[in-house]
């Protein structure tokens, strides 16, 4: 059987993660979902997976900047929430 494509493999984790009930993995998986469905609006087709990383880079950037905001305002606790999805979207590369 071929390899999955990540978009593919996106909605199995997704699902894994609705199962499981891990709510921060699920919100950011949904975020992820989020981003490719507007990145292939913009494009109006389906992404590659090399443009499927980049949203995923992308997404990934905008959560180091929010660690940084919010430990420099003095906000672990969001930070900590920043960094466990940053770990979920850090799978994908």
């Amino acid at each position: 059987m071929a390899e999955a494509t990540l978009k593919e493999r996106l909605a199995e984790e997704l699902r894994a993660a609705l199962k499981a009930r891990q709510a921060v993995r699920l919100s950011t998986l949904r975020l992820l979902s989020a981003a490719v469905k507007n990145r292939e609006v913009e494009l109006r087709r389906e992404v590659s997976d090399q443009e499927f990383l980049e949203v995923v880079a992308r997404e990934a950037k905008r959560r180091r900047e929010a660690i940084d905001a919010y430990e420099s305002a003095g906000r672990p606790d969001r930070a900590a929430t920043e960094r466990e999805e940053l770990a979920v979207l850090e799978a994908f590369l």
